[in-house]
């Protein structure tokens, strides 16, 4: 297997994880924030 590709593979799953935190943890802060409206 080619390093570069392999980096690059790497690279790429490692973006996409971190994006999808982000998108996780946002939307976790959302409900929580939807939620305390409603309680308000």
């Amino acid at each position: 297997m080619n390093i570069r590709i392999y980096c690059e593979k790497l690279f790429q799953r490692f973006v996409i994880a971190k994006v999808v935190k982000l998108i996780h943890q946002k939307s976790i802060n959302w409900s929580m924030h939807i939620l305390n409206i409603i309680d308000i």
